[in-house]
């Protein structure tokens, strides 16, 4: 019961890992367009994941170091910034699968229809 308990607060730490980088990439230009959905958010979600992560995964250095590539995260003080992207996220969701036991994303489409693109979206 114990694993099963450990195992749910590591999902539900990764799943808002991804929200966060949701919000980032939807705060985001890429590939010379603009912000698909620029928004304020609730920074108490990435510190809430950050402590997740450092609490109840497996690999928190590997986890940790995933999620701050996927989303540009650095420290102003002592590092550049440096660029990040959907092969970060990839990088990041792979990880996240390793810490769940579950298999490896294989999708991968370059034609692919980003999500901003679909109809009715904003």
């Amino acid at each position: 019961k114990h694993k099963e308990e450990l195992m749910e607060h590591r999902r539900q730490t990764l799943i808002t890992a991804l929200e966060v980088a949701d919000h980032v990439y939807a705060n985001v230009s890429m590939s010379g367009k603009r912000p698909t959905n620029p928004h304020e958010w609730d920074i108490s979600l990435a510190r809430n994941a950050m402590n997740g992560i450092i609490i109840y995964c497996k690999d928190p250095n590997k986890v940790l170091a995933a999620f701050s590539k996927a989303v540009g995260m650095f420290n102003p003080d002592t590092q550049k910034a440096t660029p990040y992207g959907p092969k970060d996220l990839t990088e990041l969701r792979n990880i996240i699968c390793e810490e769940l036991e579950v298999s490896h994303i294989q999708y991968a489409d370059p034609n692919a229809v980003w999500i901003s693109d679909m109809p009715g979206a904003k």
